[in-house]
Protein backbone atom coordinates (compact mmCIF):
# COMPACT_ATOMS: atom_id res chain seq x y z
CA UNK A 1 0.00 0.00 0.00
CA UNK A 2 3.10 2.78 0.60
CA UNK A 3 4.40 1.45 -2.73
CA UNK A 4 1.17 2.38 -4.72
CA UNK A 5 0.94 5.46 -2.64
CA UNK A 6 4.09 6.73 -3.19
CA UNK A 7 4.02 6.21 -7.15
CA UNK A 8 0.93 7.67 -6.88
CA UNK A 9 2.49 10.87 -5.41
CA UNK A 10 4.75 11.38 -8.31
CA UNK A 11 2.21 10.70 -10.94
CA UNK A 12 -0.38 13.40 -9.20
CA UNK A 13 3.06 15.40 -8.89
CA UNK A 14 3.69 15.14 -13.32
CA UNK A 15 0.16 15.70 -14.53
CA UNK A 16 -0.14 18.59 -12.03
CA UNK A 17 3.39 19.88 -13.35
CA UNK A 18 1.50 19.62 -16.98
CA UNK A 19 -1.57 21.82 -15.75
CA UNK A 20 -0.46 23.78 -12.82
CA UNK A 21 -2.57 26.33 -13.76
CA UNK A 22 -5.66 24.46 -14.55
CA UNK A 23 -5.46 23.14 -11.19
CA UNK A 24 -4.56 25.96 -8.93
CA UNK A 25 -7.95 27.37 -10.47
CA UNK A 26 -9.71 24.41 -8.67
CA UNK A 27 -12.15 24.55 -11.88
CA UNK A 28 -14.85 21.40 -12.23
CA UNK A 29 -15.11 22.12 -15.68
CA UNK A 30 -15.34 18.70 -18.25
CA UNK A 31 -12.63 20.60 -20.15
CA UNK A 32 -9.45 22.37 -18.89
CA UNK A 33 -6.80 23.45 -21.24
CA UNK A 34 -4.40 25.38 -20.62
CA UNK A 35 -3.13 28.74 -21.83
CA UNK A 36 0.72 27.69 -22.20
CA UNK A 37 0.17 25.44 -25.28
CA UNK A 38 2.00 22.77 -23.79
CA UNK A 39 -0.56 19.92 -23.62
CA UNK A 40 -4.59 19.63 -22.32
CA UNK A 41 -5.92 17.75 -19.35
CA UNK A 42 -9.58 16.88 -20.12
CA UNK A 43 -12.47 14.82 -16.90
CA UNK A 44 -14.99 13.32 -19.23
CA UNK A 45 -17.82 11.87 -16.82
CA UNK A 46 -18.49 8.65 -18.71
CA UNK A 47 -20.12 6.30 -16.01
CA UNK A 48 -20.48 2.86 -17.81
CA UNK A 49 -17.01 0.73 -18.92
CA UNK A 50 -18.17 -0.26 -22.37
CA UNK A 51 -19.13 3.72 -22.90
CA UNK A 52 -15.44 4.60 -21.68
CA UNK A 53 -13.99 2.14 -24.05
CA UNK A 54 -16.01 3.50 -26.89
CA UNK A 55 -14.79 7.23 -25.85
CA UNK A 56 -11.10 5.87 -25.67
CA UNK A 57 -10.76 4.00 -28.77
CA UNK A 58 -12.15 7.40 -30.77
CA UNK A 59 -9.61 9.17 -29.00
CA UNK A 60 -7.14 6.65 -30.13
CA UNK A 61 -7.96 7.14 -33.71
CA UNK A 62 -7.92 10.82 -33.96
CA UNK A 63 -4.61 10.70 -32.06
CA UNK A 64 -3.53 8.03 -34.48
CA UNK A 65 -4.20 10.15 -37.57
CA UNK A 66 -2.41 12.64 -37.35
CA UNK A 67 0.14 13.27 -39.73
CA UNK A 68 1.99 16.42 -38.38
CA UNK A 69 4.03 15.42 -35.90
CA UNK A 70 4.03 11.84 -36.05
CA UNK A 71 1.99 10.84 -32.78
CA UNK A 72 3.87 9.56 -29.33
CA UNK A 73 2.97 6.64 -27.32
CA UNK A 74 -0.20 6.32 -26.26
CA UNK A 75 -0.59 4.93 -23.25
CA UNK A 76 -4.31 3.28 -21.11
CA UNK A 77 -4.26 3.21 -17.53
CA UNK A 78 -6.14 0.65 -15.95
CA UNK A 79 -6.56 -0.58 -12.44
CA UNK A 80 -5.63 -4.46 -12.53
CA UNK A 81 -5.18 -6.72 -15.06
CA UNK A 82 -9.05 -7.62 -15.44
CA UNK A 83 -9.52 -4.16 -16.70
CA UNK A 84 -6.73 -4.41 -19.12
CA UNK A 85 -8.09 -7.75 -20.48
CA UNK A 86 -11.79 -5.59 -20.46
CA UNK A 87 -9.78 -2.85 -23.13
CA UNK A 88 -7.87 -5.41 -25.20
CA UNK A 89 -10.96 -7.25 -26.29
CA UNK A 90 -12.76 -4.25 -27.04
CA UNK A 91 -10.39 -2.67 -29.00
CA UNK A 92 -9.33 -5.64 -31.05
CA UNK A 93 -12.94 -6.26 -31.86
CA UNK A 94 -13.84 -2.14 -32.53
CA UNK A 95 -10.16 -1.92 -33.89
CA UNK A 96 -8.24 -4.99 -35.64
CA UNK A 97 -5.73 -3.46 -36.99
CA UNK A 98 -4.42 -1.71 -33.48
CA UNK A 99 -1.06 -2.91 -32.11
CA UNK A 100 -1.12 -3.48 -28.29
CA UNK A 101 0.87 -4.56 -25.47
CA UNK A 102 0.39 -4.64 -21.97
CA UNK A 103 3.38 -3.08 -19.32
CA UNK A 104 1.30 -3.45 -16.49
CA UNK A 105 4.08 -4.07 -13.73
CA UNK A 106 7.45 -2.23 -15.84
CA UNK A 107 7.07 0.80 -18.20
CA UNK A 108 9.53 2.52 -20.10
CA UNK A 109 10.13 3.76 -23.56
CA UNK A 110 10.90 0.53 -25.50
CA UNK A 111 7.95 -1.05 -24.12
CA UNK A 112 5.42 1.25 -25.93
CA UNK A 113 3.73 0.14 -29.12
CA UNK A 114 4.56 1.29 -32.40
CA UNK A 115 1.74 3.06 -33.64
CA UNK A 116 -0.35 1.89 -30.74
CA UNK A 117 -1.90 1.01 -27.34
CA UNK A 118 0.33 0.69 -23.97
CA UNK A 119 -2.15 -0.69 -21.27
CA UNK A 120 -0.26 -0.33 -17.87
CA UNK A 121 -1.24 1.07 -14.52
CA UNK A 122 -1.03 4.63 -13.36
CA UNK A 123 1.77 3.46 -10.49
CA UNK A 124 3.83 1.90 -13.43
CA UNK A 125 3.85 5.07 -15.37
CA UNK A 126 4.87 6.98 -12.34
CA UNK A 127 7.92 5.01 -11.67
CA UNK A 128 8.82 5.18 -14.96
CA UNK A 129 9.05 9.01 -14.97
CA UNK A 130 10.59 9.22 -11.89
CA UNK A 131 13.83 7.25 -13.35
CA UNK A 132 13.82 8.56 -16.34
CA UNK A 133 12.89 5.46 -18.62
CA UNK A 134 10.09 7.26 -19.96
CA UNK A 135 9.47 10.84 -20.76
CA UNK A 136 6.42 12.90 -21.35
CA UNK A 137 7.66 13.94 -24.58
CA UNK A 138 7.74 10.24 -25.66
CA UNK A 139 3.87 10.50 -25.68
CA UNK A 140 0.86 12.15 -27.22
CA UNK A 141 -2.18 10.25 -25.12
CA UNK A 142 -2.62 9.12 -21.74
CA UNK A 143 -6.12 7.69 -21.03
CA UNK A 144 -7.36 6.84 -17.46
CA UNK A 145 -9.82 4.21 -17.17
CA UNK A 146 -10.98 6.14 -13.77
CA UNK A 147 -9.69 9.89 -13.30
CA UNK A 148 -9.65 9.57 -9.61
CA UNK A 149 -6.61 7.65 -10.08
CA UNK A 150 -4.30 11.10 -11.43
CA UNK A 151 -5.80 12.28 -8.11
CA UNK A 152 -5.54 9.78 -5.28
CA UNK A 153 -2.75 10.68 -2.43
CA UNK A 154 -1.31 13.65 -1.25
CA UNK A 155 0.14 15.84 -4.42
CA UNK A 156 3.60 16.69 -4.44
CA UNK A 157 5.16 19.90 -5.45
CA UNK A 158 5.58 19.98 -9.39
CA UNK A 159 9.71 20.35 -8.68
CA UNK A 160 9.66 16.48 -7.79
CA UNK A 161 10.02 15.41 -11.06
CA UNK A 162 12.49 18.00 -11.97
CA UNK A 163 13.39 17.37 -16.06
CA UNK A 164 9.87 15.34 -16.49
CA UNK A 165 8.02 18.91 -16.10
CA UNK A 166 7.49 21.44 -17.32
CA UNK A 167 8.26 19.36 -20.72
CA UNK A 168 9.24 20.21 -24.17
CA UNK A 169 7.87 17.62 -27.12
CA UNK A 170 7.26 17.33 -30.62
CA UNK A 171 3.86 16.08 -29.64
CA UNK A 172 1.82 17.98 -27.82
CA UNK A 173 0.34 15.47 -24.79
CA UNK A 174 -3.51 15.09 -24.46
CA UNK A 175 -4.82 13.41 -20.70
CA UNK A 176 -7.95 12.36 -20.42
CA UNK A 177 -9.59 11.13 -17.21
CA UNK A 178 -13.00 9.43 -17.30
CA UNK A 179 -14.77 10.36 -14.12
CA UNK A 180 -17.75 8.85 -12.35
CA UNK A 181 -20.79 10.78 -11.77
CA UNK A 182 -20.89 12.77 -9.18
CA UNK A 183 -16.87 12.64 -8.71
CA UNK A 184 -15.37 15.93 -8.38
CA UNK A 185 -10.94 16.73 -8.45
CA UNK A 186 -10.52 17.10 -4.36
CA UNK A 187 -8.91 20.10 -2.86
CA UNK A 188 -5.03 20.07 -2.92
CA UNK A 189 -4.55 19.49 0.61
CA UNK A 190 -1.53 22.06 1.80
CA UNK A 191 1.33 20.10 3.27
CA UNK A 192 2.74 21.80 6.01
CA UNK A 193 6.03 24.34 5.12
CA UNK A 194 9.25 24.03 6.95
CA UNK A 195 10.76 27.07 8.17
CA UNK A 196 12.76 29.01 6.21
CA UNK A 197 16.53 28.76 6.35
CA UNK A 198 17.19 31.80 8.27
CA UNK A 199 19.54 33.89 6.14
CA UNK A 200 22.21 35.96 7.37
CA UNK A 201 23.61 39.23 6.26
CA UNK A 202 27.22 38.53 6.42
CA UNK A 203 28.16 35.37 6.21
CA UNK A 204 31.34 34.81 7.23
CA UNK A 205 32.67 37.98 7.51
CA UNK A 206 35.30 39.81 9.77
CA UNK A 207 35.59 40.90 13.25
CA UNK A 208 36.42 44.43 14.42
CA UNK A 209 39.80 43.43 14.26
CA UNK A 210 39.98 42.61 10.42
CA UNK A 211 38.37 45.49 9.45
CA UNK A 212 41.13 47.27 9.05
CA UNK A 213 42.60 45.53 6.26
CA UNK A 214 42.44 47.21 3.04
CA UNK A 215 40.17 46.54 0.63
CA UNK A 216 42.07 45.10 -2.77
CA UNK A 217 40.43 47.44 -5.38
CA UNK A 218 42.81 46.56 -8.28
CA UNK A 219 42.53 43.05 -7.51
CA UNK A 220 38.76 42.89 -7.98
CA UNK A 221 39.15 45.92 -11.25
CA UNK A 222 41.86 43.42 -12.96
CA UNK A 223 40.81 40.08 -12.53
CA UNK A 224 37.23 39.79 -11.51
CA UNK A 225 36.14 42.23 -13.65
CA UNK A 226 32.98 42.57 -14.16
CA UNK A 227 32.53 41.30 -10.72
CA UNK A 228 32.21 43.72 -7.66
CA UNK A 229 31.65 42.87 -4.13
CA UNK A 230 28.28 44.29 -2.31
CA UNK A 231 30.01 42.55 0.84
CA UNK A 232 33.97 43.50 0.78
CA UNK A 233 34.57 41.64 4.26
CA UNK A 234 33.97 38.84 2.37
CA UNK A 235 36.96 39.45 -0.14
CA UNK A 236 39.05 40.49 2.68
CA UNK A 237 38.26 37.19 5.08
CA UNK A 238 39.09 35.59 1.78
CA UNK A 239 42.41 36.46 1.43
CA UNK A 240 43.64 36.35 5.24
CA UNK A 241 45.61 33.99 6.18
CA UNK A 242 46.00 32.81 9.93
CA UNK A 243 49.41 34.15 10.48
CA UNK A 244 48.71 37.62 9.66
CA UNK A 245 44.91 37.16 11.58
CA UNK A 246 46.93 35.96 14.79
CA UNK A 247 49.27 39.42 14.34
CA UNK A 248 46.28 41.72 14.22
CA UNK A 249 44.29 39.82 17.07
CA UNK A 250 41.41 38.51 14.58
CA UNK A 251 40.12 35.24 15.14
CA UNK A 252 38.98 34.91 11.20
CA UNK A 253 40.80 33.59 8.53
CA UNK A 254 40.53 32.24 5.04
CA UNK A 255 39.59 28.69 5.99
CA UNK A 256 35.67 28.33 5.53
CA UNK A 257 35.45 30.58 2.65
CA UNK A 258 38.31 27.89 1.05
CA UNK A 259 35.86 24.76 2.23
CA UNK A 260 33.46 26.74 0.38
CA UNK A 261 35.40 27.46 -2.94
CA UNK A 262 36.66 24.19 -3.11
CA UNK A 263 32.96 23.01 -3.86
CA UNK A 264 32.18 25.64 -5.95
CA UNK A 265 34.92 25.79 -8.01
CA UNK A 266 35.28 21.67 -8.73
CA UNK A 267 31.26 22.01 -9.48
CA UNK A 268 31.68 24.94 -12.31
CA UNK A 269 34.35 23.77 -13.86
CA UNK A 270 32.75 20.46 -14.41
CA UNK A 271 29.67 21.57 -15.11
CA UNK A 272 31.63 23.83 -18.04
CA UNK A 273 33.45 20.57 -19.06
CA UNK A 274 30.25 18.46 -19.42
CA UNK A 275 28.74 21.55 -21.52
CA UNK A 276 31.50 22.85 -24.06
CA UNK A 277 33.35 19.96 -23.80
CA UNK A 278 34.34 16.70 -26.43
CA UNK A 279 34.89 14.44 -23.92
CA UNK A 280 33.46 11.29 -24.41
CA UNK A 281 34.92 8.07 -22.12
CA UNK A 282 34.92 8.06 -18.69
CA UNK A 283 38.70 7.86 -18.97
CA UNK A 284 38.62 11.07 -20.86
CA UNK A 285 36.37 12.86 -18.31
CA UNK A 286 38.16 11.64 -14.89
CA UNK A 287 41.73 12.59 -16.61
CA UNK A 288 39.79 16.55 -17.54
CA UNK A 289 38.71 16.32 -14.01
CA UNK A 290 42.26 15.48 -12.57
CA UNK A 291 44.27 18.61 -14.83
CA UNK A 292 41.78 21.05 -13.73
CA UNK A 293 41.18 20.76 -10.06
CA UNK A 294 44.51 19.47 -8.76
CA UNK A 295 46.76 21.50 -6.41
CA UNK A 296 49.40 22.54 -9.05
CA UNK A 297 46.64 23.93 -11.55
CA UNK A 298 45.28 25.85 -9.14
CA UNK A 299 48.19 27.26 -7.70
CA UNK A 300 49.59 27.85 -11.24
CA UNK A 301 46.23 29.86 -12.04
CA UNK A 302 46.43 32.13 -8.58
CA UNK A 303 49.92 32.87 -9.37
CA UNK A 304 49.60 33.38 -13.18
CA UNK A 305 46.63 35.99 -12.25
CA UNK A 306 48.81 37.84 -9.12
CA UNK A 307 46.87 36.58 -6.21
CA UNK A 308 50.00 36.12 -4.08
CA UNK A 309 50.03 39.79 -4.06
CA UNK A 310 46.85 40.19 -2.37
CA UNK A 311 47.05 37.69 0.08
CA UNK A 312 47.27 38.81 4.03
CA UNK A 313 50.19 36.60 5.23
CA UNK A 314 52.54 37.36 8.22
CA UNK A 315 56.08 38.03 7.28
CA UNK A 316 57.67 34.29 7.14
CA UNK A 317 58.88 31.17 5.96
CA UNK A 318 55.17 30.71 4.64
CA UNK A 319 54.97 34.05 2.78
CA UNK A 320 58.45 33.53 1.25
CA UNK A 321 57.63 29.95 -0.60
CA UNK A 322 54.62 31.40 -1.49
CA UNK A 323 56.20 34.48 -3.51
CA UNK A 324 58.87 32.16 -4.71
CA UNK A 325 56.66 30.00 -6.21
CA UNK A 326 54.56 32.62 -7.95
CA UNK A 327 57.60 34.43 -9.29
CA UNK A 328 58.99 31.12 -10.44
CA UNK A 329 55.79 30.65 -12.50
CA UNK A 330 55.24 33.64 -13.86
CA UNK A 331 58.69 33.22 -15.12
CA UNK A 332 58.17 30.28 -16.80
CA UNK A 333 54.82 31.61 -18.36
CA UNK A 334 56.81 34.76 -19.94
CA UNK A 335 58.67 32.34 -21.03
CA UNK A 336 56.58 29.73 -22.43
CA UNK A 337 58.56 27.01 -20.64
CA UNK A 338 56.97 23.85 -19.61
CA UNK A 339 56.37 24.16 -16.01
CA UNK A 340 58.37 22.00 -13.76
CA UNK A 341 58.13 24.01 -10.40
CA UNK A 342 57.17 21.97 -7.50
CA UNK A 343 54.04 24.07 -5.78
CA UNK A 344 54.66 24.05 -2.33
CA UNK A 345 52.33 26.69 -1.11
CA UNK A 346 48.94 27.55 0.12
CA UNK A 347 48.41 29.62 -2.64
CA UNK A 348 45.84 27.15 -4.35
CA UNK A 349 44.16 27.38 -0.95
CA UNK A 350 43.15 31.07 -1.48
CA UNK A 351 41.93 30.76 -5.18
CA UNK A 352 39.45 28.82 -3.88
CA UNK A 353 38.36 31.11 -0.72
CA UNK A 354 38.04 33.77 -3.38
CA UNK A 355 35.98 31.95 -5.47
CA UNK A 356 33.71 31.38 -2.29
CA UNK A 357 33.68 34.72 -1.56
CA UNK A 358 32.53 34.93 -4.96
CA UNK A 359 30.17 32.57 -4.84
CA UNK A 360 28.79 33.83 -1.50
CA UNK A 361 28.63 37.55 -2.40
CA UNK A 362 26.39 36.79 -5.62
CA UNK A 363 23.70 34.76 -3.70
CA UNK A 364 24.71 31.41 -4.31
CA UNK A 365 24.80 32.17 -7.62
CA UNK A 366 27.03 29.55 -9.35
CA UNK A 367 26.65 30.76 -13.36
CA UNK A 368 28.40 34.28 -11.85
CA UNK A 369 31.32 32.11 -10.42
CA UNK A 370 31.59 30.25 -13.75
CA UNK A 371 31.90 33.85 -15.84
CA UNK A 372 34.53 34.86 -13.25
CA UNK A 373 36.71 31.87 -12.98
CA UNK A 374 36.39 29.67 -16.28
CA UNK A 375 38.79 32.20 -18.43
CA UNK A 376 41.46 31.32 -15.94
CA UNK A 377 41.44 27.59 -16.90
CA UNK A 378 41.37 27.80 -20.39
CA UNK A 379 44.64 26.31 -21.13
CA UNK A 380 43.76 23.26 -18.95
CA UNK A 381 40.05 22.90 -20.10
Amino acid sequence: MAKRTICAFFLVSVLLALQATTYARRRQSATSRPEDGSGTVELEEVAEAEQRMLRAATLIRQTLQQRTPAPGGILVLVADTSMAQQYEDYFRSAYRTLPMTRALDSLSARTLAARGVTLTTGAAMARALQRHTLALSDLSLILADNAADLFSGEPLDSDVVGSSAPFSTRNTLKIVGFKRPGWTVPLRTQREQPPPIPVVDQPLGLDVAARALRFPQRFVDEKLSPYTFRNHDLLLRALLHPSKARRINSTVSYRPLDYVGQFALEYVLLRHILKNGTLKTNQEMHEAKTRVLRQETLARVAALNDLDKYVFVDDGPQKLSMTQYANQARSQASSHSTPDIRQNSFLHNFLQSVAGAVYIDSGYDADIVERVFVKFFKPYL
